[in-house]
């Protein structure tokens, strides 16, 4: 932006602004190093991730249900539009292992233990990395064509699905999948919303953003069955990343939000970075 000279301002773990000068050699990558810093750029802004804490499983790995990146051990795992590439990053390397084309529509990428759980616009695909070098499809959950973020928790998968030209669907519903067999996973519940995107799970809690229409919360204390307790219609949710002290941070079209959800009766915005459409 101006001066040969490109900057990006956007941080999971806390503000941070990198610099890269056109002659840099990252200069118009979506991925790279910089120091220990690890950086991905995205369809909706840049973010920068810690490797050495990554890679050593500390929370600065918590990456939203939308992301196209995950670190487990010494591999980063990324995927485009079609295809899953694992990437050694021991010692601060980056060096590309494979490339395996998973199919068209590939939208998220989520880790849990020795799997990925990849969502697609028709469908979840679940790969076994405990070779981490070679992800293998483990199994394949199909659905309406829709848009699908994934997360995972115990042996519960959550996944939202939602209309929209860009999604090509025509359901607006929350599904609860059964994991627990890995090469069968079963569909136990759906639950109707309004326009779900991403969602994040934390303290027995299930947190699920509805674009314009709020920021859901559901009680999980029963992982196969989450029941709605309040919506949170000025909070307008994209995506989030529920913590353990039941702060959420919220990015939707009204800005970044962090909310504290302790008494969900009254939710509480503890900051808001408002950001206008042009």
């Amino acid at each position: 932006i101006g001066e040969n000279r490109l900057v990006y301002a956007y941080s999971t773990r806390s503000p941070q602004t990198r610099i890269i000068d056109c002659n840099n050699r990252n200069f118009g990558q979506q991925r790279f190093f910089e120091g220990d810093v690890f950086f991905l750029a995205n369809d909706v802004g840049a973010e920068f991730f810690d490797a050495d804490v990554a890679s050593s499983g500390g929370d600065a790995g918590t990456g939203g249900s939308f992301a196209r990146f995950t670190i487990s051990k010494d591999n980063l795992y990324t995927v485009n539009h079609a295809d899953l590439s694992t990437w050694n990053i021991a010692d601060g390397a980056l060096e590309k292992v494979a490339t395996k084309s998973i199919g068209w529509g590939i939208e998220t990428i989520f880790p849990y233990k020795d799997n990925l759980f990849i969502g697609s616009n028709s469908g979840m695909f679940i790969f076994d990395i405990s070779n981490p070098d070679a992800p293998f499809l483990q199994s394949t959950f199909s659905h309406a064509n829709a848009c699908d973020p994934v997360i995972v928790q115990d042996d519960i998968a959550y996944v939202t699905l939602r209309d929209g030209s860009e999604c090509q669907g025509f359901v607006n519903q929350l599904e609860v999948v059964d994991v627990s067999n890995l090469s069968r996973p079963k569909l136990l519940k759906t639950i109707d919303m309004k326009n779900p995107h991403g969602l994040s799970y934390r303290n027995n809690r299930l947190y699920v953003g509805e674009g314009i229409n709020g920021t859901q919360l559901l009680d999980a204390s029963d992982l196969k069955n989450p029941t709605k307790v309040a919506l949170m219609q000025d909070i307008p949710g994209y995506d989030m990343i529920a913590m353990d002290n039941n702060d959420v941070f919220v990015t939707g079209d009204a800005g970044f939000y962090i909310i504290n959800t302790t008494d969900p009766a009254d939710v509480k915005v503890r900051s808001h970075i408002p950001v206008s459409r042009k």
